[in-house]
């Protein structure tokens, strides 16, 4: 388990920038047209909202790479998949491949355009599983429906919450895991919602209980006054029933402990 080894790292930062810098991604762009043939996906990129620079990583194998290996080495078949932070649905499509004809995916993105991508992509890649897209944005600290202020990154597929709701960018209603998967017996989950795992997992433990597996990347955090470092949010998952069985950097699978005949996670 684990990333790169420490001396690799600069080289592979010097590669990816020279990879995904401006004259480059503009060869991209004419190349592709913005539609990007990776891993065996076909990603339509074709929105103001994405960057040249993102389509060039994924081009070249580098956008959520983590994320695409952990899932495809390690996540079980299921009826129900829940993606939270799903972006362009490069992951989703991926773990949708794994699915069942007839499996539901369920995808939340905040950023209204690249949620149009989304449900674009899923239905290209993975035709053969009910996919639904929800403009939304996973808060806890807010009331569900309750409008939540982002600010976009250079990259615009990765944003950041706006805490004072002063700076340009856009805003996505307040949604939460429970109201995602009313009447779902059992699901997976993966997530990338860059800080908010720790609201999520700490309102979540009723509905989590249903949550077979877990693929999350993890984020050092502040959350209602605390310091949350990775260990200590895979403490609180481990708390809940979860076993960490994979990691790649910061992105891990947690899957439940089976529970003793009688247990609390029975």
């Amino acid at each position: 388990m684990g990333g790169a080894k420490p001396r690799l790292v600069p080289v592979k930062r010097a590669v990816a920038g020279a990879l995904t810098s401006a004259p480059v991604a503009a060869l991209v762009d004419r190349v592709t047209g913005g539609v990007i043939r990776s891993r065996g996906l076909r990603i339509d990129t074709r929105s103001p909202a994405v960057a040249s620079s993102t389509r060039a990583a994924l081009l070249f194998r580098m956008y959520e790479s983590a994320e695409i290996r952990m899932v495809r080495t390690h996540l079980r078949s299921a009826s129900h998949l829940v993606d939270l932070g799903a972006s362009l649905g490069v992951v989703s499509s991926a773990a949708a491949r794994l699915l069942p004809p007839g499996a539901e995916v369920t995808c939340v993105e905040a950023n209204a355009q690249i949620a149009a991508l989304t449900s674009a992509n899923l239905a290209r890649n993975a035709p053969h599983v009910r996919a639904g897209v929800i403009n939304g944005a996973i808060d806890y600290t807010r009331s569900p429906g309750q409008a939540v202020s982002f600010v976009e990154a250079d990259e615009h597929v990765g944003s950041a919450i706006d805490a004072d709701g002063t700076r340009a960018g856009f805003t996505a209603p307040a949604v939460r895991l429970t109201d995602l998967v009313q009447g779902v017996k059992a699901f997976s989950l993966v997530m990338d919602i860059e800080g908010a795992e720790v609201g999520l997992l700490l309102a979540e433990a009723q509905t989590l209980q249903r949550c077979q597996q877990l693929v999350a990347e993890l984020h050092a955090t502040e959350h209602d006054g605390r310091r949350w470092e990775v260990p200590d949010i895979l403490q609180l998952a481990t708390s809940l029933g979860f076993t960490v069985t994979a990691s790649y950097g910061n992105v891990f699978v947690l899957t439940r402990t089976p529970a003793p005949i009688g247990g609390p996670h029975a």
